[in-house]
């Protein structure tokens, strides 16, 4: 992660990166597929809340392939 870079050409190349993809504008794209993953994950929540962990690992992956 680009803040335990030393400051440089590398820590300026991630902060630009980072700050494209985190910035106000961009982060509203991710609405529609927070909301798509929200209502099953929470319908998991409730018929099985012992599998929490699992729960939250499925939708932990669904996040990575996203940014990926």
């Amino acid at each position: 992660m680009f803040i335990f870079t030393k400051y440089g050409d590398t820590w300026r190349r991630h902060r630009r990166l980072f700050y494209q993809e985190f910035q106000p504008s961009a982060v509203t794209g991710f609405r529609a597929h927070q909301r798509e993953h929200a209502h099953p994950l929470l319908r998991h929540l409730i018929d099985d809340p012992a599998m929490f962990a699992q729960h939250i690992k499925h939708i932990e992956h669904h996040v990575h392939c996203v940014w990926n």
